[in-house]
C-alpha cells in the first residue's frame, strides 16, 4: 500500500477508516483515532457496501470494520477489500465474541479481530505494529 513501509508510529500518519452501522461507535472510534499520535481518521462509513465502493478508490492504511451490519457484513467486505490491487490492512470488530473469526481472522479476510470495547490508543498502535505487514 502506498507509504505503508513509511507509515509507522514515528513516521507519516496512518490513515484509518471506520466501517460500522452504529453512528455512536463511529464517533467513539474517531475519538480514539484522534487521541492516538500518528493516526488520523481517513473516513467513516455506515455499511459494507459503502466500504467496498469507496475504499476501492480512497486512501486508507487501516480499516476497522464491524462483523455484523445490514447488507454486506464485515467479512464479505473484508474479503472484497483483500482482492484490491493494493489492499488496506483490515481488522474485523464486534461487540460480541466471535470465536470462529477470532481463531482465524485471515480465513475471514482480515489481519485481526478485536472486540470493540478494547479499542483504545494502545490497542490501535498494537494492531498497526502487528498487522500492517504485506501479504
Amino acid at each position: 500500500m502506498p507509504g505503508m513501509a513509511e507509515a509507522t508510529l514515528h513516521g507519516p500518519t496512518v490513515r484509518v477508516a471506520v466501517v460500522d452501522d452504529s453512528p455512536e461507535f463511529r464517533i467513539a472510534a474517531d475519538a480514539v483515532i484522534a487521541a492516538t499520535p500518528g493516526f488520523a481518521a481517513a473516513l467513516t462509513l455506515p455499511s459494507g457496501e459503502e466500504a467496498v465502493r469507496v475504499l476501492t478508490r480512497a486512501d486508507a492504511d487501516l480499516v476497522l470494520i464491524d462483523v455484523r451490519m445490514p447488507g454486506i457484513g464485515g467479512v464479505a467486505a473484508a474479503r472484497a477489500l483483500g482482492r484490491l490491487p493494493d489492499p488496506p490492512t483490515v481488522v474485523l470488530m464486534s461487540a460480541d465474541p466471535c470465536p470462529v473469526i477470532e481463531a482465524d481472522p485471515a480465513a475471514h479476510g482480515a489481519k485481526a479481530f478485536v472486540r470493540k470495547h478494547t479499542l483504545c490508543p494502545r490497542a490501535l498502535r498494537h494492531l498497526w505494529s502487528t498487522c500492517a505487514t504485506p501479504g
